[in-house]
């Protein structure tokens, strides 16, 4: 966007956008058939409707300073490696979380019962990696990008967590909104997190079809009533569901933690190899050097006279933080 303050206005309007698209869908479905997939993409829709609008009626081409360059098969191969790299530290922040908060995603399991896994992929992966990414590491990171790559990284994660509107998928989201950034950066791409987003999407819809019950539905994604169904309970007469689910979390973390530990570090190697491959080695090492990092912003800073006021988060930036908080407590 041309400026900041434009991208913290439409941030709020965007939530409103997604929450008005879910509710009126919701609201629809509940006297007429909607067919599944229209309720999975409805939300999707919401998010990029306030985008679609903004260019047309600016007639501003987004595509014209969003990174995108064209990705070749070695980096497309080194990306797929980099992102299950990261999945076991995915999954350990999940589970974590999930002392906390439900898993938010079981209810999308049991959408997914009865809709062919093609279908799944295309409503869960395929649209929200397009959508969520072009909203959120498009316009919002590019355009916080111009006040420092860490600060557009941390906002627009901060950001694409929050539009989850859930504690759950809040906590790996935000790390998920870093890894993108640090991908895009990488590649000089926005394709490398669309593809990440896509995998990380994909494995879950295709881990659901893989464990679901013989009757062709989806695999339960409540962890209560799965360990109560193993019959681990059993195992376990004086323990209640709560502590039984605590225990298994808990060993889940420290066994996934150490498999983390390991992968992780390979993704890091994966991450410089990804950069050197798209020679942007050298800009990857500016990041995380804070004295050239400094440097180079600071002539950014210069050059970019959009960037008055000196703040990046005004009151419609928080006004659309406060809306998504509320969900976590309402939805």
């Amino acid at each position: 966007m041309k400026t900041i303050r434009g991208a913290n206005i439409l941030f709020p309007v965007t939530v409103l956008s997604y929450l008005a698209v879910s509710f009126f869908t919701g609201f629809l479905a509940r006297y007429i058939p909607v067919p599944v997939p229209v309720l999975l993409v409805a939300g999707e829709i919401g998010i990029m409707l306030p985008t679609a609008i903004y260019c047309l009626v600016t007639r501003n081409n987004p595509f014209r300073w969003i990174q995108r360059k064209r990705l070749d098969l070695l980096t497309v191969l080194l990306v797929v490696l980099f992102t299950y790299c990261m999945y076991p530290l995915i999954m350990v922040i999940n589970m974590f979380s999930m002392f906390f908060a439900d898993n938010a995603a079981a209810g999308v399991l049991d959408i997914l019962s009865g809709l062919p896994m093609p279908a799944a992929l295309l409503v869960i992966a395929v649209v929200p990696a397009v959508f969520e990414e072009f909203f959120c590491r498009g316009m919002l990171y590019h355009t916080y990008r111009r006040r420092g790559i860490w600060t557009g990284a941390f906002i627009s994660a901060l950001m694409f967590g929050l539009l989850h509107m859930n504690l759950n998928q809040f906590c790996y989201a935000f790390f998920m909104g870093i890894m993108f950034v640090l991908l895009i950066e990488a590649t000089g791409s926005i394709y490398a997190s669309m593809l990440a987003h896509f995998l990380y999407n994909g494995t879950s819809v295709v881990l659901t079809y893989l464990t679901a019950p013989s009757d062709g539905g989806a695999a339960s994604g409540d962890l209560s009533a799965a360990l109560e169904e193993s019959g681990l309970s059993a195992l376990y007469p004086g323990m209640s569901a709560e502590a039984l689910q605590n225990l298994f979390l808990a060993s889940g973390i420290l066994v996934m933690g150490f498999i983390a530990i390991a992968t992780t570090a390979l993704a890091v190697l994966l991450l410089i190899a990804i950069a050197k491959r798209n020679g942007r080695f050298g800009h990857l090492r500016v990041l995380f050097s804070s004295k050239k990092r400094k440097a180079a912003e600071s002539v950014r800073s210069i050059q970019d006279k959009d960037l008055k006021p000196r703040h990046v988060v005004d009151i419609w930036a928080i006004l659309g933080i406060i809306l998504c908080i509320a969900m976590f407590f309402i939805l």
